[in-house]
């Protein structure tokens, strides 16, 4: 837009500087030259001295744009007017093109399609989908969140081989294949569970569906001597810390010796508990703290 303005003005200068430049030629033509009469006292002649230049054919016309530069300043309105006319179809144009980027970004979801089930890497780590490993690491279920969608479908260690017939060999594939995916779409998923070829057919409601039925725990575990797991991290906003002034209730460092009266040996044990969650429910850890002894 700002280069077609730029040449619309450039152009109009041009034409002004044109017309005054043929104007300033056809003043410089040579005109007709007077008459002289030259009179004698005998036969008293009169004389004409002719014009300067070829003689002319009077039937002829003798009208030709070089000899007689046009005036260029009408071309000036017409280019005001179809520089008006070009601004205002492009100002529409481009009207357009917001309205219909808008249209399609009001469109587009803004949250992708989850299934609110997780993955693990080879150190035990819940893989996220811009983690180093997740070109790595195999899409074998570790979790499923209990009255989701993908529950009762999708069991831990299922692993994941296709979605929609498309081949997923990593968590990045699975990653990549479901941000295709829309909201209120029947998806398809290839898996193999106990040496078994199924397909399971999940449909992902709304994010705001998603939200009622997720449990936030907060809390990353990793193996600890073998027949325990400690808490590794804590994450702000979740259950376990929903506040930065909430009481610690569960720190980094703490072993997990049970959760809801159940004991808690492996990761594995852990992963198959925080399944179990919904939203709103009281969970009941037992833990052992350093320099603390045990913690109820």
């Amino acid at each position: 837009m700002r280069k077609f303005i730029k040449f619309s003005f450039l152009f109009i200068i041009f034409l002004f500087l044109f017309s005054t430049y043929s104007q300033s030629e056809t003043d410089k033509l040579p005109k007709e030259v007077p008459k002289f009469e030259l009179k004698s006292d005998t036969d008293k002649l009169i004389r004409e001295i002719p014009k300067f230049g070829p003689k002319k054919d009077p039937n002829k016309s003798t009208k030709k744009w070089f000899q007689q530069p046009q005036n260029f300043k009408f071309l000036i309105l017409l280019a005001i007017l179809f520089f008006a006319a070009i601004s205002g179809t492009m100002r529409s144009t481009e009207s357009t093109e917001k309205k219909n980027k808008l249209s399609e970004s009001k469109e587009k979801p803004k949250h992708e399609v989850r299934f609110t089930i997780f993955f693990r890497d080879k150190n035990n780590k819940i893989v996220l989908r811009n983690a180093e490993d997740s070109h790595a690491t195999k899409p074998r279920v570790k979790g499923v969140q209990n009255g989701s969608e993908s529950y009762g479908h999708l069991e831990i260690n299922d692993l994941i081989l296709s979605i929609n017939g498309n081949p997923t060999k990593t968590v990045l594939d699975y990653t990549k294949e479901k941000k295709k995916l829309e909201w209120g779409q029947e998806v398809t998923f290839k898996i193999e569970r106990k040496g078994k070829i199924l397909k399971k057919y999940i449909t992902p409601i709304s994010f705001e569906s998603w939200k009622e039925k997720i449990a936030m725990l907060g809390i990353d575990v990793l193996p600890h001597k073998k027949k325990y797991i400690k808490v590794s991290k804590i994450h702000f906003f979740d259950s376990v810390r929903p506040k930065f002034d909430s009481p610690v209730l569960i720190a980094e460092g703490d072993i997990i010796l049970s959760v809801n009266l159940k004991k808690i040996g492996s990761i594995e044990d852990w992963d198959r508990e925080i399944s179990r969650f919904k939203p709103g429910q009281t969970i009941t850890f037992k833990v052992k703290r350093k320099m603390k002894g045990i913690i109820f």
